[in-house]
């Protein structure tokens, strides 16, 4: 194994590199290439969110990140939608808290208006399908805060999933402005797959990048045993459901956000491979 460590510049190029010595992708068992390879790969990284988001976030890692550990992928939410046709000619703007919503909400209607967004990855998700969407901030509290500064009140349409947070529509309305909202997709729970379940149990160092809320919930009712894993957290919000777990190390991003998560998931990474080198080295 390579001696260097991992590191994020502080400007970041991604790049997409599919390795060979892994087939990834959801439903590409990883498992058996984290036993052959045991000798010199001992870190697995269990990917949790929807299958395409778990895909991307993989795709977004550093090359080099991606050489040293082995990928699992096991979503433990899927998005399924609740609609077919959707009616926004009357809202002068729709809110996004999340790409599922923009991805549902292009396939459902043919108008494109003004989308105020959560996350830059979720403005460029809208731009890309056709809105005119803006990022007001990297959580709820930061759009509402955004649209509540507006004098003219606005006619706006929260399209979000089954289970939201963050009380966006009643902040808005108190604010001023004519705010409604719909469910256009599901966020159902998933088990955990079968080798999910054999990299936790089988005494492996496990890295878990979590990114809600509910995938945290969901992750504590699936997994008995956490004594190896070290979490990532996209927020305190989503490392709370944690705390009855007896986990090996936590760490919160300092920011909200994808960049934040990725620097986050290279700094665990650079520590239990350190920690693996010493264990070898006794």
């Amino acid at each position: 194994m390579s001696s260097q460590l991992l590191s994020i510049p502080s400007t970041v190029k991604l790049s997409v590199i599919v390795l060979p010595l892994h087939p990834i992708g959801p439903g590409a068992t990883t498992i058996s290439a984290c036993k052959q390879s045991r000798e010199v790969l001992m870190v697995c990284l269990l990917l949790t969110r929807p299958a395409a988001a778990s895909q991307r976030f993989w795709e977004q890692l550093p090359a080099e990140l991606r050489s040293q550990v082995n990928p699992v992928f096991s979503p433990l939410l899927k998005i399924e939608p609740l609609v077919q046709e959707l009616d926004i000619s009357t809202c002068d703007a729709v809110i996004f808290t999340s790409s599922n919503g923009a991805d549902i909400a292009s396939r459902s209607t043919a108008l494109r208006k003004m989308a105020y967004c959560v996350g830059e990855r979720t403005a460029e998700q809208a731009r890309a399908l056709g809105w005119r969407a803006t990022c007001l901030g990297r959580t709820a509290d930061e759009l509402v805060a955004s649209l509540s500064k507006e004098e003219a009140p606005k006619v706006l349409l929260h399209l979000h999933g089954r289970h939201t947070r963050g009380h966006i529509v009643a902040r808005l309305r108190a604010a001023g402005h004519s705010c409604a909202g719909m469910e256009i997709y599901d966020q159902q729970a998933q088990e955990l797959t079968a080798e999910a379940k054999d990299c936790l149990e089988d005494g492996q160092l496990c890295l878990v990048p979590l990114f809600s809320p509910r995938s945290s919930q969901q992750f504590v009712y699936e997994c008995t045993e956490t004594k190896h894993v070290y979490f990532v957290a996209l927020s305190t919000a989503v490392a709370e459901p944690l705390n009855s777990l007896g986990y090996r190390g936590l760490k919160i991003a300092q920011m909200p956000d994808v960049m934040s998560m990725i620097k986050s998931v290279c700094d665990v990474t650079n520590e239990l491979l350190q920690l693996e080198r010493s264990q070898r080295a006794q």
